[in-house]
C-alpha cells in the first residue's frame, strides 16, 4: 500500500471514529420533551409526580407550553447562581435584558433567594415576576 492510501485510510478511520462518537454523544444528552432542543442543564424544568419525573424542559417557555399538568403535579427549577434544584413555589423568578434560550429569546431568570434576584435586576435592567408555573389556587 502506498503512502498516500495509508494516510488516505488512517484519515477515513478517523473521521468515522470521530462522527460515531459525536453521534453518541449527542444521542446522549438531554433533550426538551416540548421542542427537542438540546437542555442546557442550568436552565432544565422538570415536570415531577412525586418522586418520577414525568418530562424535563429546556426553559420556562416550553415548560409553560406543556398540556394540562395534574395537581399532584409538581415543577422543579433551576437555582442560575447555585445550580441546585428547587420546588418552583420556592424560586423567585425574573424577566431580563439577558437572554437564556435563543431559539426561545426566553429571558427569564430563576433564583432561590431574593437578593441573588435583586442583583440580577440591578445589573441586568429586569424585573420581578410572578411565578409562570402557579396553580390556580394559588397566590402568585
Amino acid at each position: 500500500m502506498s503512502n498516500a492510501r495509508l494516510v488516505l485510510w488512517f484519515t477515513a478511520v478517523l473521521v468515522i471514529s470521530l462522527v460515531s462518537r459525536w453521534r453518541i454523544f449527542d444521542a446522549d444528552a438531554e433533550r426538551c420533551a416540548l421542542d427537542g432542543q438540546r437542555i442546557v442543564p442550568i436552565y432544565r424544568v422538570d415536570l415531577m409526580d412525586g418522586n418520577e419525573r414525568r418530562a424535563r424542559f429546556c426553559s420556562i417557555g416550553c415548560a409553560s407550553d406543556w398540556p394540562a399538568t395534574s395537581q399532584e403535579s409538581v415543577w422543579h427549577v433551576r437555582d442560575e447562581v447555585t445550580g441546585k434544584t428547587l420546588d418552583a413555589t420556592k424560586a423567585c423568578f425574573v424577566l431580563s435584558d439577558i437572554v437564556t434560550i435563543p431559539a426561545r429569546q426566553e429571558r427569564r431568570h430563576i433564583f432561590s433567594s431574593w437578593a441573588d434576584a435583586h442583583a440580577h435586576l440591578a445589573e441586568f435592567n429586569g424585573e420581578r415576576i410572578s411565578n409562570p408555573f402557579a396553580k390556580a389556587t394559588e397566590e402568585p
